[in-house]
């Protein structure tokens, strides 16, 4: 009945169609008790989901609205909230909230700046004492409340959404709304009756993008920038569960999935430019293996492979996985490469990026940083074994790739590699070995004739004098006593890098040569130190003086090192990306000629000469060069190279 007993008008019930009249009059009936206020909403608002005609007649219901919501109702105090009526009043704003959520566009826009001020106090009463009575069975009350919110932030303008985000504590209910609505996701998962509320989150995230501001309300919310890195990440590891991903699982990508996977890329963006330590919260989180996965996915979406808009979210995702990439841990790089991220890269490369992603000068930068990653955890025998079976699919697709030069480079690295990693396979490495004696002339005896450190168990000499002359002269006792159980465990992968770098020497030799050439004719003398430097997993060499006042050389024992003329040389081996490590070790050789031969073409060469222009300016002195770097002379890493 209209009039005192009733929350409406007589003029106001009577707009409502007539079908419809008495169960509203029941809800806005003042005698009511909360009860049965919650299941004439309940009839009301399942009346009108049966109508198709409901968006022309849902205007007559706002009135109801604002009375049901008027923060009047609110209970008066903490002791009520145990009470069967205070989850009554609670159920009743959520269904009153139900009914505006069904209301057209238009009739959104006008009166949520009016109506979200009395939405949103039950909105913090109801979290504040956890009572979501609406809640869907195996979901979250606060995600039932998004989910009824949804209309109300995904309108085309945003009118209404800018109402909602820039209320004070808005971030943080939709923070802790967002971290129990992904635990519910996870659970319905586990229990395989969960709903999938993708779409609905992402309606939220988007509308971040916005209200910058927001931004510090979700941190708080989800308790720092971390645990919110850690749950954008859980966002897109449940989008990619949803579809059936993982690991080594490449999954079918729908139109949806690319907006929501979109969606929560651009807010890893977002979070990043506005607090910049979310990038170092991210290494600790297996984001990098998810975009790699979703990445992956585009290239070889059956329904999607031609369509521009993936191609461009591919290209898109690739600066995120090229920032994160080179300080993730190495076993992060792994699973990224075994998860697909060379297959990716090596399609965009095929393409070229679409038009307006980046200049013709940066297009190729991000794609180039991952290669030098992955370049880089090569050298590592583990990881190497570990992303081998990833790396030698790649040679399916050798003639793919015309448009980006560094991917060919790449591959030969990665053969070189993979060909020198059967060696390592075992313990054992290989059955012959250099005498560890600096000074020996012996480079190349089988292991079971040579005698083992009692110490180390590492060192091999090939007589008691060498070892006695190697303990007590060339070091190996401070270095035998620094050994610990984990530098022995490391020694077959040092020694792989080491083998790694003597190839490289090997390849590179004339180059190295008349880079040593050149430093004599400055200096006049062979006090140098060739420095291998890794970087991106390329070798790249250098002939420097040793010089203990260098950065290089600074308080390192190996700079009064007693080299025997013409039989060994210094050699730096310097790996960028894993602390800057440096290894200082002697290049042995079973003789003198190269040495002397540069010695004698030094003398011959007028001062001044460009040597790396040799080849043009002297052409038969070039030659004796090229001949010295093709000479048959046995060498190797010796002496504590094997520690």
């Amino acid at each position: 009945m209209p009039g005192a007993s009733s929350l409406l008008s007589a003029r106001e019930l009577d707009n409502i169609p007539f079908t419809l009249r008495a169960v509203a009059g029941t809800a806005a009936n003042t005698s009511s008790s909360p009860e049965v206020v919650a299941d004439a909403l309940f009839t009301l608002n399942d009346s009108l989901l049966q109508r198709t005609e409901r968006h022309q007649i849902i205007h007559t219901f706002i009135p109801l609205v604002f009375a049901l919501l008027d923060p009047a109702r609110l209970p008066p105090g903490p002791d009520d909230t145990s009470s069967s009526d205070f989850v009554s009043r609670c159920l009743c704003a959520s269904r009153a909230i139900i009914l505006f959520g069904m209301c057209d566009d238009a009739t959104m826009r006008s009166h949520t700046p009016k109506l979200w001020p009395r939405i949103w106090p039950w909105i913090q009463l109801m979290t504040n004492h956890d009572c979501f009575p609406e809640a869907m069975t195996n979901v979250c009350g606060q995600c039932s409340m998004l989910n009824v919110l949804t209309p109300l932030v995904d309108l085309p303008t945003g009118s209404a959404a800018r109402t909602v985000f820039n209320t004070p504590g808005f971030g943080v209910f939709f923070a802790n709304a967002w971290q129990n609505t992904l635990c519910c996701w996870d659970e319905g998962h586990q229990q395989n009756k969960g709903v999938s509320p993708g779409r609905m989150l992402s309606a939220f995230i988007q509308r971040c993008f916005q209200f910058p501001s927001v931004i510090d309300d979700l941190v708080d919310g989800a308790g720092g920038i971390h645990e919110l890195a850690t749950l954008i990440v859980n966002h897109t590891l449940l989008l990619v569960h949803d579809m059936g991903g993982s690991y080594y699982n490449v999954p079918e990508i729908t139109c949806d999935m690319l907006e929501e996977f979109d969606i929560a890329r651009q807010f890893i963006d977002f979070m990043c430019d506005r607090k910049p330590s979310a990038w170092v919260a991210l290494q600790s989180t297996p984001y990098l293996e998810a975009a790699t996965i979703i990445c992956r996915a585009f290239g070889s979406s059956t329904v999607l492979r031609d369509s521009k808009p993936t191609f461009l979210a591919m290209w898109q995702y690739l600066p995120q996985i090229s920032r994160l990439l080179p300080t993730a841990e190495l076993e992060h790089v792994v699973l990224a490469v075994n998860s697909g991220l060379l297959h990716s890269c090596l399609i965009c490369g095929s393409r070229g990026p679409p038009n307006g992603v980046k200049s013709s000068e940066e297009e190729f930068t991000d794609l180039n940083i991952v290669l030098d990653c992955v370049g880089q955890a090569t050298l590592d025998s583990q990881a190497l074994a570990a992303m081998a079976d990833s790396l030698f699919s790649l040679f399916l697709f050798a003639e793919v790739c015309p448009r980006w030069e560094r991917w060919s480079a790449f591959m030969t690295l990665v053969r070189s590699r993979l060909e020198l990693l059967p060696k390592f396979s075992s313990p054992s490495v290989s059955s012959t070995r250099a005498c560890d004696n600096i000074e020996c002339p012996i480079l190349r005896v089988d292991k079971s004739e040579l005698r083992r450190c009692a110490r180390c168990h590492i060192a091999l000499y090939c007589s008691k004098d060498c070892q006695k002359l190697a303990w007590m002269v060339h070091g190996h006792r401070e270095r035998c006593q620094g050994l610990t159980s984990h530098s022995k465990s490391d020694n077959r992968d040092t020694r792989f890098k080491f083998s790694i770098t003597l190839r490289e020497y090997k390849a590179n030799k004339l180059h190295i040569l008349l880079q040593q050439l050149g430093f004599i004719l400055r200096n006049g003398n062979t006090d140098f130190c060739v420095v291998m430097d890794y970087d991106g997993g390329r070798c790249t060499s250098s002939v420097t003086a040793i010089d203990p006042r260098a950065e290089l050389f600074k308080d390192h024992p190996s700079v009064g090192w007693d080299a025997r003329e013409g039989y060994t040389e210094l050699h730096a081996i310097r790996f960028a990306g894993n602390n800057d490590q440096v290894h200082f070790l002697p290049l042995r050789r079973s003789s003198s000629v190269i040495f002397d031969g540069l010695g004698g073409l030094a003398r011959e060469l007028p001062q001044g000469v460009d040597v790396m222009q040799l080849a043009t300016s002297h052409p038969l002195l070039f030659e004796r060069v090229r001949e010295l770097a093709e000479l048959d002379v046995m060498e190797t890493y010796g002496g504590d190279a094997n520690l």
